[in-house]
C-alpha cells in the first residue's frame, strides 16, 4: 500500500484496508465500501450518492451545488449520457461511437466533438468550426499534467471515469481510482479470495497490474503501441 511519495505523508488507512486519508484530505465510505464523504479543511466538503447498481448519480458541496449524472441508454446501463445543473437547470449530452468513446458533448446551444485515445480518455474538445475549446495531456496512469480550460468540466476522463473535481480522483469501473500514484483507493478483496492465479494477483491496490495501455486483463496483452 502506498503511504508516501517523496517526502509528502499520502496515504492512511482503516481496518477494511480502504484509503481514509490522502494527504490532507479525509474520506469517508458507506457499508458498501463506495465513498461518501470528502472533506479537506479551508479547501472542499463534498457528498456522494449512487444508486443500487453502484453508479454514481450526485456529487454535493458544501455550498449546496449539486451535479447530477444520469445514464439514459438501456444498452449501455453505465455509459454517462447526460450531466444536469438543477440550480442552474443547464444540462450536457454526451455522444459516444460503437465502441463507447466519447466522441461529442451538446448543449441546447451548441456542439462540441472529443478526439480520444485508443482506450477512451478524451484529449480534446472541439467546436463546430475547429477551435480547440480544451486540451488535456496525462501521465501514462491518468493524472492530469495540463488542462487548457478547467472552468470546462469534462466529466468523461481517463479511460472512461468520472473525474471528482475536489479530490482529483477518478470514479472509474464503479470504483475509486487515483490516478496520482496509479491505484485503486479501496482494496479487491473477491480477487484476492477467488481469482489468485498470478503472483501478481496478490497487489489488491495496483491499477491493472501496472499496464494503463492494456485495460482489459482478459485479453492478450500487446505491449506493441503506436
Amino acid at each position: 500500500r502506498v503511504v508516501q511519495v517523496g517526502d509528502v505523508e499520502l496515504n492512511g488507512y482503516d481496518a477494511r484496508g480502504f484509503v481514509v486519508r490522502r494527504g490532507e484530505t479525509k474520506l469517508r465510505y458507506n457499508s458498501r465500501g463506495q465513498l461518501s464523504h470528502a472533506t479537506e479543511r479551508d479547501r472542499f466538503t463534498a457528498w456522494y450518492r449512487y444508486d443500487d447498481r453502484g453508479r454514481l448519480l450526485a456529487l454535493q458541496d458544501a455550498q449546496g451545488n449539486i451535479t447530477q449524472f444520469l445514464y439514459a441508454d438501456p444498452h449501455s446501463p453505465y455509459l454517462l449520457t447526460h450531466l444536469h445543473y438543477p440550480k442552474t437547470g443547464r444540462t450536457f449530452r454526451y455522444l459516444y461511437d460503437e465502441k463507447e468513446v466519447l466522441v461529442a458533448v451538446e448543449t441546447s446551444e451548441q456542439r462540441f466533438y472529443v478526439a480520444s485515445d485508443q482506450n477512451g480518455s478524451p484529449l480534446a474538445l472541439f467546436d463546430t468550426n475547429g477551435n480547440i475549446i480544451k486540451e488535456l495531456r496525462r501521465t501514462p496512469f491518468g493524472r492530469i499534467i495540463r488542462d487548457s480550460n478547467p472552468d470546462f468540466f469534462l466529466p468523461i476522463d481517463y479511460q472512461g471515469g468520472i473525474p471528482d473535481p475536489h479530490t482529483s480522483l477518478l470514479y472509474l469501473k464503479l470504483r475509486w481510482y487515483d490516478p496520482s500514484v496509479g491505484q485503486w483507493m479501496t482494496p479487491d478483496w473477491e480477487r484476492l479470495a477467488n481469482q489468485l492465479t498470478a503472483p501478481t494477483d496478490v497487489f489488491i491496490y495496483r491499477f491493472h497490474n501496472n499496464d494503463p495501455i492494456n485495460p482489459d486483463s482478459s485479453q492478450q496483452v500487446n505491449y506493441m503501441t503506436d
